[in-house]
């Protein structure tokens, strides 16, 4: 298959995926656990593609789109740490990436959450500084604000 392809085919089984988790989320009940385990396993079969597919096709125009988005498969997993690591393998490997506001706007939550201030301030003011009239930006900016109000 060509890697175009692969990825393409894999990005939208990982969006689908996405939306329909966010989208049942809110009606899942205790008793429907079953159901929930069933699409985080599908779930997690997709980011595994996407992980396969951007390991063999690391120049594929959308090689930086699937290492984004195993970035946001690892958050929505609270595997922090490791969302960092693939946000910031988005700006090392990929620094013409048309993403890359989003990645270092992703690398500041991560950071964020695991409690390490500084490097969230760091990468929040990067985005803000590099790419204020972005959507990224704009949402670094109010990252921002809230990590000084909660360090005052």
């Amino acid at each position: 298959m060509d890697p175009a392809d692969a990825y393409a085919i894999a990005l939208l089984q990982f969006r689908d995926a996405i939306a329909t988790l966010i989208d049942d989320t809110d009606h899942l009940m205790p008793q429907n656990n079953r159901q929930l385990g069933r699409r985080s396993a599908s779930f997690n079969f997709i980011k595994f593609r996407m992980t396969h597919a951007a390991d063999r096709h690391p120049k594929s125009d959308l090689a930086d789109d699937a290492q984004y988005y195993i970035g946001e498969s690892l958050a929505g997993d609270s595997k922090y740490r490791d969302a960092a690591v693939a946000y910031e393998r988005v700006i090392r490997d990929y620094p013409s990436s048309n993403i890359l506001p989003e990645a270092w706007y992703k690398v500041g939550i991560s950071y964020d959450r695991l409690g390490q201030i500084d490097k969230a301030r760091e990468a929040f003011e990067f985005v803000v500084k590099n790419y204020p009239d972005t959507d990224a930006g704009r949402i670094a900016k109010q990252g921002l604000d809230r990590l000084n109000r909660r360090t005052r």
